[in-house]
This record gives C-alpha cells, structure tokens and sequence, in this order.
C-alpha cells in the first residue's frame, strides 16, 4: 500500500519556520507505524493560503487531477489535519474528502489519526469532528481577515502610516 503527503501553509514567511520538517515527520511516522509506503512525491501549496482567494490552491488541484488521471496510483492522501485541506468551510471539506474517497483514496488526518475511506463517510459520527474542524478553521480564518481589514481601514482613516517609505519620500 502507498500514501502521499499533501504540504500546505499559508506565509511564505512560514518557510523559515519547520512546517514542511513537520507535516512530513507526521506523515513517516503514520506511514512506518501503519507499514504503508510513503511515496517520493509530494503535493506542495507552499504559501498559499486555504482560506484567501477563494482557497486556490494549485498542488491540491494537481493532487486530484493526478490520482484522477491514475498518474498517481495511492491508497491514502495524507494532511496534517483539516486545516491543510480546507479553509472554506464543511461543505468544501466534505466536498474534498468525497471526491477523493470516491477515487478509492483513504484520507489520513494525521494529527488526529482518523482515516476517512468509503465506510467512514457513510456514517456521521466520523464525519462530524471533521466538519466541525472545517467549519471552525473558517470561521476562525474569518476572524483574522476582519481583524486585518479594519485594522488598515483604520491606519487609512487616521492617516497613519505603517512600514517602510519609499525612498524618495521622506517622513517628518
């Protein structure tokens, strides 16, 4: 049996930090603990958010293309956990998590340990701490936006000005 890993986080500035080290820890511990191979190649969105811009995400796009296509034959996709899948909510996720499952792909969250596969989706006590997280991860990113947004509305409006100048203008 093979597993491939999915990698996703959100800022660049996240490269610097040991998100891709530990989503692919994870992902050789499950793999080793559960004697399923881990295959070479992986689906990278590095610095992309789930959330913004409608959650576009061109690995995951690639991903599903893959193992529709057979390109890339696995048993199990692996994500850290449900906030590397999605973003936008518990519909998008289960929309997700159907569409591979329904390729004959398992689905790991690792974190938790759970593995969503055609039995599981048809049951909804497994589903539920998925949608739930899916639904919390939006809102919560929802948060943030809002935050951020009326925070700048706010500099704008007081004429507050944050950051570097450009050269050619001087601040007195």
């Amino acid at each position: 049996m093979k597993a491939l890993l999915y990698i996703r986080f959100s800022t660049l500035k996240q490269e610097q930090g040991d998100s891709v080290l530990r989503q692919t820890k994870k992902a050789n511990e499950w793999c080793k603990y559960n004697n399923i191979q881990l295959i070479d190649e992986t689906f990278n969105d590095l610095g992309v958010s789930a959330f913004k811009e409608g959650g576009k995400r061109p690995a995951l796009v690639d991903l599903l293309d893959a193992v529709e296509s057979d390109r890339v034959q696995v048993d199990y996709v692996l994500f850290e956990n449900t906030d590397r899948l999605t973003r936008r909510g518990y519909q998008h996720a289960l929309e997700l998590v159907n569409k591979l499952v329904n390729l004959n792909v398992n689905i790991v969250m690792l974190d938790s340990g759970q593995i969503y596969d055609k039995t599981t989706m048809t049951n909804l006590a497994p589903v539920l701490p998925l949608l739930l997280d899916a639904d919390r991860a939006m809102q919560e990113s929802e948060r943030k936006s809002n935050l951020i947004k009326n925070t700048k509305a706010r500099l704008v409006e007081n004429n507050i000005i944050k950051g570097k100048l450009p050269f050619w203008i001087k601040f007195f």
